[in-house]
């Protein structure tokens, strides 16, 4: 019983925690599955019983969204207008492609 009892608890955590029934179940399998056909049943039954008491808790309502810094009134990307892609243009180097003879940027 001790052994069940274990894997219940990490599962309660698990829960806790914010993870999905089915995939606290999934990462708990390598532990459930040679357990005896008695143990899982006695297993299953404590899960039943604490997911029907409504011990889960809501992430959503643990969690705050993230906010921007106070510091970061300007986005850290900056919109390129058509007069920086002109500028950018008129500085560039063009040399013929040794090959075809069409012109790149160097």
């Amino acid at each position: 019983m001790g052994e069940i009892n274990e894997i219940f608890s990490e599962y309660a955590r698990m829960r806790e925690n914010g993870l999905d029934a089915k995939a606290a179940l999934y990462a708990l399998r390598v532990y459930i599955e040679p357990l005896s056909k008695q143990d899982k049943e006695h297993l299953a039954q404590q899960v039943r019983t604490w997911e029907s008491s409504g011990n889960t808790t809501k992430t959503e309502s643990r969690l705050k969204p993230l906010q921007p810094a106070a510091s970061q009134k300007s986005p850290a990307i900056r919109k390129i207008g058509a007069d920086d892609t002109n500028a950018a243009q008129q500085n560039a180097t063009w040399v013929a492609c040794p090959n075809c003879g069409k012109a790149n940027q160097k």
